[in-house]
């Protein structure tokens, strides 16, 4: 398990990190309830799941591709693995 920190997870989706930070806030008025939880590691130190962040964009991919709810798991699985032979 890898973890990122909130400026690594903004990156990799052409986000600005305070746009990551609201994403993954605690307060359900800005919080995207896709985007993964945050993790604390420590006092100063808050990092995201880069596996929960690739499922998070998979979804995105899915919403772009109309694909139905009944179908979601398939789909990230198939992407996922996908991914795993590059």
């Amino acid at each position: 398990m890898r973890f990122l920190s909130m400026k690594e997870g903004a990156a990799r989706l052409g986000w600005s990190e305070s746009k990551a930070w609201a994403a993954s806030s605690d307060d359900p008025k800005v919080r995207d309830p896709d985007f993964p939880r945050r993790v604390h590691l420590g006092p100063r130190m808050t990092r995201l799941v880069e596996r929960e962040l690739t499922i998070y964009q998979i979804k995105l991919l899915a919403r772009r591709d109309n694909i139905p709810a009944n179908q979601l798991d398939g789909y990230i699985a198939e992407k996922l693995s996908q991914e795993a032979a590059l």
